[in-house]
């Protein structure tokens, strides 16, 4: 509200006085005309009250609207980071129990060598000392009998042996036979021509 102070005069009749008044005044006509003016100004100005009030309430609502969202989005944001934190820790607890695992792995591999290793004879103490294939003087063990080739039935229908054999009956060669003859290698080059 202004602070002005406002006076509803009669105008003067016309002259210096009266041109000062209505240079200044804001309205000018009969009484009617002038309270028309004035429930008209009243009326404005309660509509822009009535927009200011609308205007700031959708103000405070955009406001709160976006308090409410970034509130949302902090929200998000740390439930994000709480998955994150939990995918965090069970790939550390999953490594831990693997290197856990691997670690009781190796303890157990190391226990089974060290009870091997333990049972082994003391090569120290002569007494408990047996060879291990080095030379001594020991009887050679018996081996089995040979028993020999196949029986000709068997052997009738088994394909021929691979390799080089030489023929030892000259009728069977297809050329004389020569003893000095040796067959020879086969052999592949691997120089470039």
């Amino acid at each position: 509200m202004s602070t002005d102070r406002v006076a509803v005069i009669p105008v003067p009749p016309p002259g210096p006085r009266r041109d000062d008044i209505l240079r200044d005044a804001f309205a000018v006509g009969g009484q009617d005309e002038y309270f028309r003016c004035l429930r008209r100004l009243d009326e404005d100005q309660r509509v822009e009250r009535q927009q200011a009030a609308i205007t700031h309430r959708q103000a405070v609502t955009a406001q709160h609207l976006e308090e409410d969202r970034k509130k949302l989005e902090i929200v998000d944001n740390v439930l994000k980071l709480t998955y994150r934190l939990d995918a965090e820790i069970a790939r550390r607890a999953g490594r831990s129990r693997a290197k856990r695992d691997a670690e009781e792995q190796k303890r157990k591999e190391q226990q089974q060598i060290q009870a091997q290793l333990d049972e082994l004879p003391d090569q120290d103490d002569p007494a408990q000392h047996f060879p291990g294939g080095e030379l001594h003087d020991l009887p050679p063990v018996p081996t089995a009998q040979d028993q020999g080739a196949l029986p000709n039935e068997l052997q009738e229908g088994a394909p021929a042996h691979s390799g080089h054999f030489i023929e030892t009956d000259p009728d069977k060669l297809a050329y004389p036979y020569d003893p000095k003859q040796v067959n020879q290698p086969v052999s592949i080059s691997l120089n470039k021509e």
